[in-house]
Order: structure tokens, then sequence, then C-alpha cells
């Protein structure tokens, strides 16, 4: 029998739009990573100093696309505007991206072209983007400044204004517009903008409410905020943007806090009505700067602490006491540990609570050395895990890859939890994944788990990530602490 031939060639322009939308977007790292990944979690892709930046070659092929017809470039407009984040994860350390006047032109286009500004959903601030500014010419700067106010019929003076009154400016003489005025008013452009990335000294001052507010912007409509808050509190550092958020914000990320000179997080006025998903790591924050913090939002949903410092290491006690007034609403939680150097016998002072007190929780992640020590050895062998575990858990993660190696006692206590599921003490587990760095002396116990529908991955080696993310090109519907870590 003959095949009959396809009346057109099957050529890209001739497919349906949605099917050329789904391929555009594999060239878009907001599409491939919906969720918002903070930044310090994101896997390195071997970012070489002398190769292009593996950033730049994704946007590429969206610019390219714009160039072969308007129905293309319409199309790969609405993905290459999805974000404006030059230099994310490393990217930055390419020698052959040139950064120069890259944010006032983009400001500038923004700015005329509303339709672009309405599609702008993550922005990624960052020095390599900011320094620049001050090999500018004044008059540069100024003319973008100029040109967007204009454009949007707003005064330039007034949003100027509240720049010139801060101490910091002052204290460098004569005023001339920076960075920071440039950044301030691209915020103001973008309507529709949920995620902002503000990564170590940027902006090097805050943004103040009142120049936000004479550039037309009632509230940003932020949804999350990352930024390394070193040597400044998070209430200065972040400033207008903050304040303007408060609204809206739903998840919080803080990097790198390292207070200096009796510096605070500078919150105690502050409320989050909307919070949801916090996430500490890599910070010297102190046990009263993170119940404050966990004190000024109500519901939250999501608590993610990796402990690093060996002087300002919270311990897992304090935390689930913090905890326990969102324990209606708590259905994430992960305490990580990135060196077990930093805990000696003097950071135990209990064993860890149970986690039994959150009845929403669902998916937990701990490292070993929380559960396993000498505080708790009061507890039979094998019972661990399920005394401490709440009914309502799906899901389950283990880290036993840094320090004293607990595997024996965790591979009793993995075939405890076995026959708890199997009797319905735990009827929603569906996966257990430990991450260990010698294979467990039990070859029978991933059946005994599969027996009651609950799936056991045993890893060799610590994990690839820190926090559960989508890889590129995958559409995994897993959920957060189910994906690769």
């Amino acid at each position: 029998m003959q095949l009959s031939q396809p009346s057109q060639p099957l050529v890209l322009s001739n497919l349906p739009t949605e099917i050329i939308l789904l391929i555009l977007s594999n060239f878009c790292l907001h599409c491939r990573e919906p969720d918002g990944v903070p930044e310090i979690y994101f896997p390195p892709q071997q970012q070489g100093y002398d190769q292009p930046s593996w950033y730049a070659l994704d946007l590429q092929a969206l610019y390219a696309t714009c160039l072969v017809s308007r129905r293309f470039r319409d199309l790969a407009q609405t993905i290459l505007y999805h974000e404006f984040v030059p230099g994310y994860g490393d990217s930055c350390f390419s020698r052959q991206y040139a950064w120069g006047a890259r944010l006032t032109d983009f400001l500038r286009t923004v700015a005329q072209r509303r339709d672009l500004a309405n599609l702008v959903r993550r922005l990624y601030l960052s020095q390599w983007l900011l320094n620049p500014i001050s090999d500018l010419k004044s008059s540069e700067v100024e003319a973008a400044l100029e040109e967007s106010a204009r454009v949007r019929g707003i005064s330039l003076s007034d949003f100027l204004d509240p720049f010139r009154d801060l101490p910091p400016r002052k204290e460098l003489g004569p005023y001339r517009p920076g960075a920071e005025e440039l950044a301030a008013m691209l915020l103001s452009c973008l309507p529709n903008l949920s995620h902002l990335y503000l990564p170590i000294r940027t902006p090097q001052c805050p943004i103040p409410a009142k120049a936000l507010s004479a550039a037309g912007v009632l509230r940003l409509p932020l949804q999350s905020i990352e930024f390394c808050a070193r040597s400044s509190n998070l209430k200065y550092r972040l400033g207008g943007i903050l304040e303007m958020s408060l609204s809206t914000l739903k998840t919080l990320t803080i990097n790198s806090y390292c207070p200096r000179h009796g510096d605070k997080l500078g919150i105690s006025d502050l409320k989050f009505p909307s919070l949801r998903n916090i996430i500490v790591t890599m910070t010297e924050m102190s046990e009263p700067d993170l119940e404050l913090l966990l004190s000024r939002c109500t519901g939250l949903e999501t608590f993610i602490y990796d402990a690093t410092s060996n002087i300002y290491c919270v311990q897992p006690s304090s935390i689930i006491k913090f905890l326990s007034r969102h324990k209606e609403t708590l259905t994430t939680i992960r305490l990580g540990l990135r060196d077990a150097r930093i805990i000696d016998r003097r950071f135990f002072s209990g064993p860890m609570p149970s986690l039994q007190i959150f009845p929403a929780l669902l998916n937990v992640s701990l490292n070993a050395l929380f559960i396993y020590n000498e505080m708790n050895e009061q507890v039979e062998d094998g019972n661990v895990l399920c005394q401490l575990l709440p009914p309502s858990i799906i899901s389950l993660q283990i880290y036993d890859t840094v320090g004293t190696p607990t595997f024996a006692r965790l591979s009793k206590d993995l075939r405890r939890l076995a026959d708890a599921a199997s009797q319905g003490q735990f009827p929603n587990l569906r996966r257990a994944r430990c991450y260990v760095r010698e294979q467990l002396d039990d070859d029978d116990l991933g059946l005994k788990f599969a027996s009651s529908g609950v799936y056991l991955d045993i890893i060799l080696g610590p994990p690839s990530d820190v926090v559960p993310r989508r890889r590129r090109g995958s559409f995994s519907s897993t959920s957060s602490m189910e994906s690769s870590d």
C-alpha cells in the first residue's frame, strides 16, 4: 500500500501556534523553572570563563526567531520577555558577556513598549548588571531616566528627590543618579513582576518608597523576593521594595544574612499577611531573629533552613518551637546541614522534638544528625522515626552524608517505619528517600516498603541539589519534596 504524501512540507512555520510556543519555551529559564528555584540552589552549568554565557546562548535562539517573520517575532517576544535575569547562576563568569548599558537599554524598551513590560515576571538585579552603571556618563543615565519618565508621564524631579535625601548619597558629594534610580524606574515599569532576585551588594542603598510612589506605583506585585542580606538588616536593605510588596509577598528567601555592628532584621514593626514560604540558608541568623521572622506572618506552609554557621546555628528544638505557631498550616519542612563541623555536644540541648504537632505536614526533609544523636538515645532504636513523623506525611527525605555515620540506626528505623506503614500508621506515605555514604545492609527493605505502597530510594552520596527543582526539559508533576534533591 502506498502511503499518501503530506500536502505541505513539515516545516516549523506550518506548526500550530501552541506547538511553536512549546518549542520556544525550552529556551526560556522562566518556562523551564516556573517555580522560581532560589538561585543559591540552582545547579552549576559548568560555565567557563572563556566560553559564551549559557544563559545568553539560550536567548540567542529567541532573538534569532524574532528575525524570521512578524508572526515568529510576536511569538518569540512573548517568551523572550518573561524575564530579565542576565548573569543568573554561574553564567556571570563568562568574560564574553558584555554588560555596559544593558540595564538602560532594557529600561528604555519596557518604558516604551507596555505590551512587553506586561510580560516580565522575573528580574535579577545583580552587581554585574548594576555596577557598570558607574562607568557610564551621567548624561546617559539621566537620558534613560528622562525618556522613561516622559513616556510614562511622571515628574522626574519628584522621582529623584527621595534619592537625593538618602544619607549615603549625601556623603558622596554632588548628587548624580545611578544604578538604584534606574532599578527603581525599571520596577515601576513592570506591573506583573512576581519574582525579584537581589544578590550581594545590590542595591547598594535602599530604594525609597516615595520614589516608587512618585513613579505611579501604588504597590509592587512581587510574590517572591530572594536576597543576599550580608552586612545589613532586611528592612534597610529592601527599603521601599519590601514596604510596597508586603501585601502580596508569598515567598521570602534570605541568603548569607550576616549582621554586623549590632544590626538586626529590623522587621519588628512589619507584618507579612500573604507570606507562605520562608527559606533561610547560609546565614548567621540568631534564634531571636529567626523567632521574630516566623512571628511576622500567619499561615506559613513551607520552611527551609540550612545550617552553615558554627555561631548562629539555631537548634532544631528551637525551630520546631518557633514553627508551632503555624502548626495548622505547615505542610513542608526541611532542616538541613551543610557541614557537620559546626555541631558539637553543646548544640543539642534535647532530642529532636516530635513533628506530630503539625497535623497538615506532608513533606519532611531532615539531616540524620538532627534525628540520631546522643540526646535521643533514650528512645529505643527502631522507633525514633515512628515517634517523630506525623501520620499525614507523604514524602520523607533523610540525609546521612555529613558527620558521624548513622546508617546502622537509620536502617533499623526504616525497617520499623515500613512495618508501621503496613499497619496503617502512615496511610499517606508514598515515598522515602535516603542519601547515605554506605549501602544499607538490608536487601529486602525496598520490598517491605513496596508492599505498603511506598517507594524507597537509597542514594549513595550527597544530593546534587539542596532543594527540589524541575530539571531542564522536565515537565514532571511530582511534589516539591519528591523531586531530585
